[in-house]
């Protein structure tokens, strides 16, 4: 009765085992952890990592409504019940940045990435990393402050979602309200219409198909009806050879443009003044010389400046003739 073979499969797993711990390693470094929720058992698992992050002890064992009261009242905890039901509903994969409190009171802000998992239509399971993003975030809101103290606003056009995001000081300077959402045919249409509409929807394109980014100074006018001058630069994004995304900023001008148009035009003025002077000079000159009629109408047309000569020496005659 007792078997005379035994027979057996040993799979070597050394390097998917190495491979998990450089992972686990990356992950530390990162402040990225893991989680898992098992929808089927009602189980929530969170990495040592996440434990540290919200403050909690290491025997901590966490449930779906506890890890969600971390999140911060309002839109933070809106947002990270409204991405999972809709992972659960319809398999959708989730990445969003959010704030929590941890158990002791500190206000961090977090990326978390969640990814569906089905199986006869149902899902079973979501899982996903946690990361602690603090630091950048008081980084940008920080250059955020010094946008707006410089009116530099920043936008992005999400390619891949067809969606536009402003922040509020391109809103201030398009003068919208605070709530309007904008898409892409809205923000064009907001350039004044001709050449400089003409120039942002070339250069949208440009830098969608062939990887061009842009600086232009355009006009707009304004939801409230005034004309400004603005500065967007934009700079594309690709992802296998597809732009998914234009970024950029935008800022308002109007004064530095006013300022150099006006000496632009004084210095033109200037020019003409003094082209002017030179030609009254001149054709006195010519009084001093013994010419005919009609080589003395021709040099004086030759003199007087482009803008203020006759279209045909017959004009000048005509008119110096009465």
């Amino acid at each position: 009765g007792n078997p005379s073979t035994l027979h057996g499969l040993m799979i070597d797993i050394t390097e998917e085992k190495v491979l998990r711990n450089k992972l686990e390693q990356a992950y530390h470094l990162s402040k990225i952890g893991t989680w898992e929720l098992d929808l089927e058992q009602e189980n929530l698992i969170w990495s040592d990592i996440i434990k540290r992050l919200h403050e909690v002890d290491a025997d901590y064992e966490p449930d779906m409504e506890s890890a969600i009261s971390f999140y911060k009242e309002g839109w933070s905890r809106d947002k990270i019940d409204e991405v999972i039901n809709k992972a659960i509903e319809d398999g959708s994969s989730f990445d969003v940045e959010l704030e929590i409190i941890t158990n002791k009171g500190s206000e961090l802000w977090v990326r978390v990435i969640g990814e569906p998992e089905f199986k006869n239509g149902k899902c079973i399971r979501i899982f996903g990393t946690t990361q602690d993003i603090t630091r950048r975030k008081t980084l940008e809101q920080e250059l955020e402050k010094v946008y707006q103290m410089a009116k530099i606003g920043n936008w992005e056009v999400d390619l891949v979602n067809n969606t536009l995001y402003w922040s509020d000081v391109v809103k201030d300077t398009f003068e919208t309200e605070s709530d309007f959402n904008p898409d892409i045919e809205t923000a064009i249409n907001f350039y004044t219409e001709g050449e400089d509409r003409k120039k942002i929807t070339q250069a949208l394109e440009e830098a969608q198909i062939n990887g061009e980014s842009y600086d232009l100074e355009l006009q707009i006018t304004t939801a409230k009806d005034n004309t400004k001058w603005i500065r967007t630069i934009g700079q594309p994004e690709f992802k296998d050879d597809e732009c998914v995304r234009i970024y950029g900023t935008t800022q308002e001008v109007t004064d530095r443009k006013i300022a150099e148009i006006e000496l632009k035009e004084t210095n033109t003025s200037l020019v003409e003044r003094i082209k002017e002077q030179r030609c009254l000079n001149s054709i006195s000159n010519l009084n001093e010389q013994e010419l005919k009629v009609n080589e003395l109408i021709e040099q004086v047309v030759n003199l007087i400046p482009n803008g203020f000569q006759y279209s045909s020496l017959t004009e000048a005659e005509v008119a110096l003739n009465g």
